[in-house]
This record gives structure tokens, sequence and C-alpha cells, in this order.
């Protein structure tokens, strides 16, 4: 593997920042290379954040996201002003309840209805665990297993049931 790029992009309060935390901290369990940033307004809720994750099994010499293999959309906002730095070859993950794909883009696009899963769970704040479950499946960056030990005592039982529901929609 090489250096790989993720990009998580959305409203404050979605989780965009745990969701990159989380990948972090379960490819560096599994012996990789990480590096971490996130970046959002000064409000707490509502305005535009991003997310950025570096994975590598080499040594990682610039630690921010330039060229992102994979980005995580769940808003627009982010979509607009994220979409055209993702590879030409990369995967954008989008929830269509919230995102409008640009018919030109270059990039393979994968809908997942994180968003109404969540709410069907009846854990509407857990989109961002339906999102991060459906990335590890179609990136393969780390097991779902490791990534589970990552994960915070805080709620832990519904945010595993939403890696695995996400998993299960990013494998489908």
């Amino acid at each position: 593997m090489g250096r790989v790029e993720v990009l998580f992009g959305g409203q404050g309060g979605q989780g965009i920042k745990l969701a990159g935390t989380l990948l972090g901290h379960a490819c560096a369990l599994s012996g990789k290379q990480v590096a971490s940033s996130a970046s959002y307004g000064p409000e707490a809720r509502g305005t535009f954040i991003r997310a950025e994750v570096v994975v590598s099994e080499e040594p990682i010499t610039y630690p921010r996201v330039l060229t992102p293999d994979f980005f995580v959309a769940l808003s627009q906002e982010a979509y607009e002003r994220l979409h055209q730095d993702v590879v030409e070859d990369g995967v954008i993950l989008f929830d269509p309840e919230a995102v409008s794909p640009a018919p030109a883009a270059r990039q393979r696009h994968r809908p997942i209805p994180a968003l109404s899963t969540a709410s069907e769970m009846g854990h509407p704040g857990a989109a961002n665990m339906i999102m991060l479950g459906a990335l590890v499946a179609l990136s393969g960056l780390v097991d779902l297993e490791v990534l589970k030990q990552s994960l915070p005592e805080s709620r832990r039982q519904a945010n595993e049931q939403a890696l695995e529901r996400g998993f299960a929609l990013g494998k489908a």
C-alpha cells in the first residue's frame, strides 16, 4: 500500500472530525503510519467542516491531504467545495439525501444512504459511523474489527451497529 489520502466533509455536528479521528486511530492500531487533521469555523454546529487522514506503510513526509483517493461527503456544501480535488480514479461516498453529485464529475460516486439508515436504526446521529463503515468496506484500509476497537465507550453499541450497517452497504 502506498500513500492513501482520505477526506471527510460535512457540517459541524455531523461527527466528521470523530470519523477522521477513529479511522486514523484504527489504522495506527494496525501498524500503519497516520497523519490527521481537521478544520472548521468558529461556530460549533452547522458550518462547513473537513477532516483529513493520510495513511501509509512508509513514513509520511507531508501530513496534509492534497489529492484525496476517497472523499466522504455528508453535505452539499462540502461536496461542492471538495469533490474536484479527488483524484480522477478516486471514490466519492455521498449521502443521496444530502448531496446531489455534479453531472460531469469524473470520479466514481457511491451513494450510501447514511442519514436514512441511521434514522431507521433509531440513532440519527450515527450517519458518520455508517459512512465510516462503508469507507472501510470500499477502501480496505483497516479491518472492521480493529475499527470497532477504536470506538469510545460512549454509545459504543450503537456505533458498532452503525459501522456494521455501513460496512454492509459498502460491500453491496
